[in-house]
Order: C-alpha cells, then structure tokens, then sequence
C-alpha cells in the first residue's frame, strides 16, 4: 500500500501536512504549497507498506522551499524499518511522531470559587438593597 505524505517545515521541524493515496495529486499539493511560499519548506515522502513482510520503504519524492537542505530532528531515509511491526502496527496508521508531548490542561479550582463568591455577593447586595428600600417606603 503507498500514501504521500506532504510535509512543512515550521519551527525547525518537519510537521505531517496531508497524506494522499494518488501521486499526482500530491505532487501538485506539494508543488502549489511551495509556489504559495507559506513555509520555509516543502517536501513529499512516499510510503510503500508491504503487507507480506510487515515493513515499510520510504523516499523523497519533492522538495521545495528555502529549507531544501534542511535535516529534521528525525529524518526519514531511504531504508526500510520494521519498528512499526515490532509495536502491532498495521500499517495503516499514520506514523508515530517525535516530540509532541500530550498535556493535559487542569482546570482552576479558584476561577470557579471567585465566580461563585460573585454571584453571591451580588445577590446579598440586591437583597440588602431591596430591603432598605422597602423601610423607606
């Protein structure tokens, strides 16, 4: 099975922009995001996954941009690797990238507690505020 994958080079680093199943459409991708100049590079990888041995063959298809001679923090080479198969990969799978880390984000207890507190003393202001009026009357 073969997927093209275009890839941008942005922050020193080369991000998964789209995967295709057709060459030519990603050759075309590929070449109108390097004419449109949004990234200091551009570059095509296709992926042979064969199914019979488990492993798969990557190479450079196109690259474009400033940062044509540009190495990624975890190049892709000509070579072919079985490290997918090692982890039950399928191959059908986008490949597993460096660096991203997942972050949880925690939600503040104080923010909800400050609201709250608000509320409450702007209800106690209009019921103290209703109750002096009604001794004027």
């Amino acid at each position: 099975m073969r997927s093209y994958e275009l890839q941008s080079f942005q922050g020193g680093k080369w991000m998964l922009d789209s995967v295709y199943d057709d060459r030519t459409f990603a050759l075309e991708e590929a070449k109108r995001a390097d004419a449109a100049g949004r990234y200091s590079g551009v570059r095509l990888i296709e992926e042979d996954y064969d199914d019979a041995t488990n492993q798969t063959t990557t190479r450079t298809l196109f690259r474009g941009g400033a940062a044509k001679g540009q190495k990624a923090l975890n190049p892709v080479s000509n070579k072919k690797s079985s490290s997918a198969a090692s982890r039950g990969a399928t191959g059908r799978e986008p490949p597993q990238r460096g660096g991203r880390i997942n972050t949880v984000k925690k939600s503040s207890f104080l923010v909800p507690v400050l609201v709250l507190l608000t509320i409450l003393i702007g209800a106690l202001a209009a019921f103290f505020g209703l109750q002096y009026l009604s001794v004027l009357s």
